[in-house]
């Protein structure tokens, strides 16, 4: 794996696929209706998956959205809560050149495609909670570098919202 400069036009988003998604509520906060106000707490993760024969790059990325309560310090979930789990799969022309003898994958180029995904979800996860009752959910700006190091969870894991 050499320290080949990353080129855009080398790259191309081929699909996003939801495979897995929805906003559930408790009981108690379907009697209530009215849970005040609170907040949303965001979990994010990431999987990537190689494809070296098609030159393809997947990056699953892993969303849960608790809707939460601070009551005099202690934090309450609120009885709602989103997951979801997207799946985005990525050709890259020159993809060798980032790959080493064990088939890992440049921090570079990683850190490109989890950013793009991941830039790709917050307008997904915006669309998709606009008009529910969580109000319209803004994924965070991130350090992408920092999120590629803190956010990687095993491919196991990655299959299923359940799992985190």
């Amino acid at each position: 794996m050499s320290s080949t400069k990353i080129d855009p036009g080398k790259m191309r988003l081929i699909t996003v696929q939801m495979l897995q998604g929805g906003l559930t509520t408790t009981p108690e906060f379907q009697q209530n209706n009215q849970p005040g106000e609170f907040f949303v707490d965001i979990q994010v993760g990431y999987a990537p998956f190689l494809n070296i024969a098609e030159n393809g790059i997947a990056i699953r990325m892993v969303l849960h959205l608790n809707g939460i309560r601070n009551d005099k310090g202690k934090k309450e979930p609120v009885g709602i809560r989103a997951e979801y789990v997207y799946h985005f799969y990525f050709q890259v022309d020159n993809l060798s050149q980032f790959i080493s003898e064990k088939d890992a994958v440049s921090a570079a180029l990683t850190t490109t495609l989890v950013s793009m995904s991941y830039s790709t979800l917050r307008g997904i996860v915006l669309e998709r909670t606009t008009g529910t009752l969580l109000g319209g959910v803004i994924l965070p700006v991130i350090n992408p570098a920092a999120f590629v190091k803190e956010n990687l969870i095993s491919s196991d894991a990655s299959k299923t919202v359940d799992n985190k």
